[in-house]
């Protein structure tokens, strides 16, 4: 005759049972072998409202403690007693699938018995790790804690008060749990009467905690979206059904369930005191075991936890679902991107207005506008323009040139680009006012000016369609004649001056001298001669003793200061 622990791993592990089947077997395991009763949480989701009166009828639902949620951790807190022994049971259940129990019974603010188990959720039933703790208190004598962690390869480790164990099967009996020291076990024992007290309690707990948990008001726990104006084209974002108030009612049931079942469990192994600890760990991972079961399963019903699925998510109370009216953005995003109701996805990246229209990019084109395909893809137009050939926005009284949509002031190409028609176009560049092309076909942007086919610098002459040079006057309308050297219509040789402007008369320098120009007191250009390198102001020589600047009174010969 098998074990039924050991018929019920093994059709996990093979596959063979499914989690409904595996979750009526351990009903009716539990029921004889622990006492206790785990109900299938659809069927409790789907009659919530006559179990609730029957059981509260009987007077087995505790009143206190409830389901609280905080910082999107899900906390389950139940408390009942029997006679002055009070038990205490916190589970917390975070997004990520980690579970955590704490159990504390106790009288009279003295703990008996204080068990810790702790376990991440899997999608494969049966390979569930677990870790439990378990401290001893006043009631029991020669064993104070153990220390066990259950993994894959479904074998008990650990310590009992600090000595390891042999790993042991879980399919094991209790009493063939032995030491790698080789050494005896402790005598443990237990007070007279604590026993039927802890077993009567737990039994107690195994039937209200299934019937409290299916009662508990799920809480309020996040803020609805804010309305969206018709314009709002938002993103995408991360709904979590798996925290809604229907799903934590589903999630409640599971550990309801669990709850009973390590209670019963619990109760169960008591009497064997020195195998107490093996028996609650094997225990302890059958209930874990059923209870990933239920919650994988109530996670991807979509009446529940996941009314519109997106994406394989993280695991966990987020597992890639959008709530109910949402539809599903990206499924590739870690927890799924949905849209609110009303909206539509649009290429995984935005949620467009019932009206928009959906690019290629991901955007929305709000409705109205017109969408035009370029040479750089389809593009929405701003409001006001239609799409024009070959493939460009603009407003229907524009016109459009080389691909560009010109200004309103442009009504026709000028030479195919938009340009005005008074302004010159060179190599395809629409001249500034005043401008004009060169004879390469370059554009002199003012204050340049033509000559002759080049482009002069702004203060530069013109002279006989030639550039002159920066200090360079046009004389007689042909000839670039050096500033000091200008005499009237005639530009002086080279060593001479202008000795009349009006006749144009030129005369050559003395020895030791040279011509120089400046502007005479009367503001008319003045030439004389000068030594070498003087400076002249105001038609007079510079010397070393009036100063070589023209920084003296009027502009007269100084000096810098």
């Amino acid at each position: 005759m098998t074990h039924w622990f050991d018929d019920l791993a093994h059709g996990l592990a093979s596959h063979r049972m499914s989690r409904r089947a595996a979750l009526g077997q351990t009903l009716a395991a539990g029921a004889g072998a622990f006492g206790s009763l785990i109900l299938p949480w659809r069927k409790v989701a789907a009659q919530q409202a006559p179990y609730l009166s029957r059981d509260r009828d009987r007077g087995l639902a505790p009143s206190s403690k409830g389901i609280r949620l905080d910082d999107r951790t899900l906390q389950f807190d139940y408390e009942t007693s029997l006679a002055g022994l009070s038990l205490s049971h916190t589970i917390t259940l975070q997004p990520s699938g980690a579970t955590a129990h704490r159990l504390i019974i106790g009288e009279a603010g003295t703990i008996w018995l204080q068990i810790t188990i702790s376990h991440m959720l899997s999608k494969q039933p049966g390979t569930i790790p677990v870790h439990l703790v378990i401290l001893y208190g006043t009631p029991f004598g020669g064993i104070r804690s153990a220390e066990f962690r259950i993994g894959t390869t479904q074998h008990i480790v650990g310590q009992i008060d600090g000595r390891n164990i042999v790993p042991l099967p879980l399919n094991a009996r209790p009493e063939n749990l032995r030491f790698q020291d080789g050494g005896p076990p402790p005598y443990a024992t237990i007070a007279p009467g604590a026993e039927v007290r802890i077993k009567t309690l737990l039994r107690k707990g195994a039937q209200e905690a299934p019937v409290f948990f299916r009662g508990a008001n799920p809480p309020t726990f996040r803020p609805l979206p804010a309305p969206l104006s018709p314009s709002t084209t938002p993103p995408g974002h991360v709904s979590h059904p798996g925290l809604s108030a229907t799903c934590i009612a589903a999630l409640a049931v599971c550990t309801g369930g669990e709850v009973g079942c390590l209670y019963a469990a619990f109760a169960g192994c008591v009497f064997l005191l020195f195998g107490a600890p093996a028996c609650i760990a094997a225990a302890s991972a059958i209930c874990v075991v059923l209870y990933g079961a239920c919650v994988i399963e109530a996670l991807a019903a979509p009446a529940f936890c996941c009314p519109v699925s997106c994406g394989v998510g993280t695991g966990g109370t987020d597992n890639g679902c959008c709530d109910s009216g949402e539809t599903c953005l990206d499924p590739s995003a870690p927890n799924g991107l949905c849209c609110s109701p009303g909206l539509k996805p649009c290429n995984n990246r935005s949620c467009c207005q019932p009206g928009d229209t959906c690019m290629p990019d991901g955007s929305c084109c709000p409705q109205g506008l017109n969408t035009c395909a370029t040479a750089g893809g389809v593009v929405c137009c701003d409001p006001g323009q239609v799409c024009q050939q070959p493939g460009v926005c603009c407003p229907p009284t524009q016109v459009v040139c080389a691909g560009t949509c010109c200004s309103p002031d442009i009504h026709v190409c000028n030479k195919g680009i938009c340009c005005p028609e008074t302004q010159a176009v060179c190599n395809g560049i629409c001249c500034p006012k005043g401008g004009g092309c060169d004879s390469n076909d370059n554009c002199c942007f003012p204050p340049g000016h033509l000559c002759g086919g080049f482009c002069c610098p702004p203060f530069n002459a013109c002279c006989d369609n030639k550039c002159c040079g920066n200090d360079e006057f046009c004389v007689g309308g042909h000839t670039c004649c050096p500033r000091n050297r200008v005499c009237g219509p005639v530009c002086c040789a080279e060593g001479f001056m202008c000795q009349n402007a009006v006749t144009g008369t030129c005369a050559q320098c003395g020895p030791g001298t040279e011509p120089c120009s400046s502007v005479g007191p009367n503001g008319v250009i003045v030439s004389i001669c000068c030594p070498p390198g003087a400076n002249c102001c105001l038609g007079k020589c510079c010397t070393d003793l009036t100063g070589h600047e023209c920084t003296g009174p009027g502009g007269s010969c100084g000096t810098l200061h």
